[in-house]
C-alpha cells in the first residue's frame, strides 16, 4: 500500500501478492529430499509476522475461500510436512502443519493442526 495504489496490490478486495497481506513478514527454512523410488519428503519451519500494523485493508465477508487477512498483529511459528510418492498411476500426496497459536484470521480461528490427503492423475 501507498500514495498511487493506496488499497493495495488486490483484485476484487483478495491480496494478490501474498498469502498473509502486504505487511506481514515470513521467514522460512525448509529441506526436501527426493527418493530413487520417485518420492519426496519435505519439511519447512516458518517464523510469520502477520499484520504486523494491525489493520484490515481486504473486506470480503463470506468470501470464498475464506481470507487469510488475520485480524490483528500476531506472531505465530508454522511447522509442516510433506510427503509425496507415486500410486495406481497418479500422485498421492500426505500433508500436514502444526502452529504455536490458532491463526486469527477475519473470517475465522484456524486450528493449530491441519492435515490432508489428495492425489493427482494426469490426463494424457
Amino acid at each position: 500500500e501507498h500514495g498511487v495504489y493506496q488499497s493495495g496490490y488486490r483484485f476484487n478486495g483478495r491480496n494478490l501478492a501474498s498469502t498473509w497481506e502486504g505487511d506481514s513478514r515470513v521467514t522460512t527454512l525448509g529441506a526436501s529430499h527426493f527418493f530413487a523410488d520417485g518420492s519426496d519428503l519435505s519439511l519447512t519451519l516458518s517464523l510469520a509476522e502477520l499484520n504486523r500494523d494491525g489493520t484490515n485493508r481486504a473486506r470480503l465477508p463470506g468470501a470464498e475461500p475464506p481470507l487469510l487477512e488475520p485480524q490483528a498483529d500476531q506472531d505465530i511459528d508454522i511447522l509442516s510436512i510433506r510427503y509425496s510418492r507415486p500410486l495406481l498411476d497418479g500422485r498421492l500426496t500426505l500433508s500436514g502443519f502444526t502452529t504455536d497459536d490458532s491463526i486469527h484470521t477475519v473470517e475465522r480461528n484456524w486450528p493449530h493442526t491441519t492435515l490432508s490427503v489428495g492425489w493427482e492423475y494426469r490426463l494424457d
